[in-house]
């Protein structure tokens, strides 16, 4: 599958979330315009490059939300796509169709190819996904899911490395790579107002799955906000089957505001600035308003690195190949957004909190 299509994909999901929410509500918000189909632009095509993108249906939902400024006067000509002269959310809606339509032809064209892929390796034994039946522990990148999980259970870990990767596919997203990122337990993680997120066996995406997912607007925290809530489920329900068997429920601790700290039992989550940065003290963390702090610990994948707030190189982290920022779930000081990992792996100044970031989940196996 096209790189370019397979960020169709995940960026198409964002956007059938934020168009149903936001045509659900109550509200309606429309603009009335004069509308002269002078332009040689394509209708829908907000931002004037040439094609019909998620960029374009998020513009063009962002002006009907009522921010104005968002798209120029060349982009008003044609977002009308309705033709009823005004600007309003049935535009959005016929815009995504539009997108939709665009993406599914290119799947389709893509999956033809594949299966031609497919038919031409049927007697290849030496395949990439080939994994190993036997219970008998290998490796982790070998090891069937079932296999590993079994052991994981047993606690037969010891052939499985922190920051061993294993590649697998998301059904709607593409293929990514996760790393074992913890294999410890401490007393703390026994009690129970203490995070388990970074307790036991904790599986971490290597990657970044989703690029600039937009801002949270102040009101969110990890327990409410739409990531959890719906992008996390989206991409749980595209994992192999075989690996949603051996994922649980974890306790997961989170900054509140300035209200103290929140529990959520998820089985994916984001990360907190305390399971990267080992070293943050209470002064760092009152600084950084990090009110989940003293609530987890470091995952033994970034101690063993030796990543601090002041060494932090390996917690940078790739989208297709290049170091994008990545989003955390405490919450930034005195911004009620959330922390950020930037391109080079540092804790992102809170007064850039407003900037969109990249989404990469991690989970626990049955421990």
């Amino acid at each position: 599958m096209e790189e370019g299509v397979k960020k169709y994909i995940f960026i198409v999901f964002l956007v059938i979330f934020t168009i149903f929410f936001g045509i659900s509500s109550n509200e309606t918000y429309e603009t009335k315009v004069d509308v002269k189909y002078d332009s040689t632009r394509q209708m829908g095509d907000m931002n004037g490059d040439g094609k019909i993108t998620a960029a374009d249906v998020a513009l063009l939902y962002r002006y009907v939300r009522g921010n104005k400024t968002v798209i120029d006067s060349e982009a008003i000509k044609v977002a009308d796509l309705s033709g009823d002269g005004e600007i309003t959310v049935s535009d959005v809606s016929l815009l995504y169709r539009k997108l939709r339509s665009i993406t599914n032809d290119d799947l389709s064209k893509d999956d033809s190819k594949d299966d031609n892929k497919k038919d031409d390796n049927k007697n290849d034994t030496n395949t990439d996904n080939d994994t190993s039946d036997s219970k008998e522990p290998k490796s982790f990148e070998t090891d069937s899911w079932d296999t590993i999980i079994e052991n994981v259970k047993k606690g037969y870990t010891d052939v499985y490395n922190i920051g061993d990767e294993k590649e697998i596919l998301i059904e709607g997203f593409g293929k990514y790579k996760v790393r074992v990122a913890n294999k410890t337990t401490t007393q703390d993680c026994l009690i129970s107002s203490f995070s388990q997120s970074a307790c036991g066996f904790v599986l971490e995406f290597s990657e970044i799955i989703i690029k600039d997912y937009p801002p949270n607007s102040r009101e969110y925290t990890w327990a409410d906000t739409s990531i959890r809530n719906t992008v996390m489920k989206e991409i749980y329900e595209g994992l192999p089957d075989e690996l949603k068997k051996g994922i649980i429920e974890t306790r997961v601790v989170s900054g509140f505001n300035s209200f103290g700290t929140k529990t959520t039992t998820d089985k994916l989550y984001l990360l907190s600035a305390k399971e990267l940065w080992g070293d943050l003290d209470k002064r760092f963390s009152d600084a950084m308003n990090e009110e989940d702090a003293n609530y987890s610990r470091q995952l033994d994948y970034y101690a063993e690195k030796g990543v601090t707030s002041k060494n932090y190189k390996e917690a940078k982290k790739k989208y297709m190949g290049i170091y994008e920022s990545w989003g955390l779930r405490s919450i930034a000081g005195g911004k009620e957004e959330f922390d950020r990992v930037d391109d080079s792996g540092a804790l992102l100044d809170p007064l850039f909190a407003y900037k969109p970031f990249g989404i990469s989940p991690t989970f626990r196996l049955a421990n």
